[in-house]
């Protein structure tokens, strides 16, 4: 039921910042310490490995500093020295200060919550698929879909939706991509809707490693419009073009 100190080593001032507390806790106890959230699961684990339930233990918590506030340690322990019946009596461990990782941690999820509502909020379609199967579409490209959520979407070919006149094409670019990380710039495709209906949609993709595998995260703009003044304009000069020839 004793603590001992036994340092081996000079600390860092950061980690010493984090562990002089634990001089405290040698006369007070742990508790007061640890985060009320974590408590309950490091008690467990540490109590499971005193009575030889698993080998020893590694657990991410939190402990108040000395200075105030909240750090992350990553703690690792085991029985060393049980006694003639089996029971308990030494434990050693160690405390790794994990702040700084779990700072960086966080500014990743906080980075990604944000450019995940900037996709949400684009007026453009954004489409992430893997291995060619949809895994994500944002609401405008449900609009596009003329679907009324992108949940349709999320788990079909990508291909299903490529006009047959662009698959060939389609299908080498997802080749390109799918091999690796690369970009392909803006180019125009037509596509089918669920309902049948067809779009023109300006297109471009970049593919990225992540989660051990690669992504392809397409932008699309309707241009169907754009499309028909064009082809409209293009007949206008080809038949005004025809009548001077006359």
């Amino acid at each position: 039921g004793k603590l001992g100190w036994a340092p081996r080593h000079r600390f860092e001032d950061a980690l010493a910042a984090v562990l002089r507390p634990l001089e405290f806790a040698a006369r007070d106890g742990f508790a007061h310490l640890e985060r009320v959230q974590d408590l309950p699961r490091a008690v467990k684990l540490s109590m499971e490995v005193v009575k030889g339930e698993r080998a020893d233990y590694a657990e991410e918590h939190r402990y108040r500093a000395a200075e105030g506030g909240w750090k992350w340690l990553l703690s690792r322990g085991k029985v060393s020295e049980r006694d003639a019946d089996g029971r308990a009596v030494r434990m050693t461990g160690i405390n790794f200060d994990i702040t700084a990782r779990k700072r960086a941690e966080q500014a990743v999820r906080d980075a990604e919550e944000r450019y995940r509502s900037l996709i949400e909020m684009a007026p453009d379609a954004v489409v992430v698929f893997s291995g060619g199967i949809i895994e994500y579409a944002n609401p405008a490209a449900a609009r596009l879909a003329h679907l009324d959520s992108p949940k349709p979407l999320v788990g079909r070919k990508m291909e299903d939706f490529v006009h047959p006149e662009h698959l060939a094409q389609f299908r080498e670019r997802l080749a390109y991509l799918s091999a690796g990380p690369g970009t392909v710039e803006i180019e125009e495709r037509r596509l089918r809707r669920p309902d049948g209906s067809e779009v023109v949609v300006e297109t471009a993709s970049a593919s990225y490693l992540e989660r051990g595998g690669v992504l392809v995260q397409s932008v699309l703009r309707d241009v169907t419009d754009q499309r028909r003044v064009r082809d409209a304009l293009a007949e206008r000069v080809d038949l005004l073009a025809t009548r001077l020839d006359r």
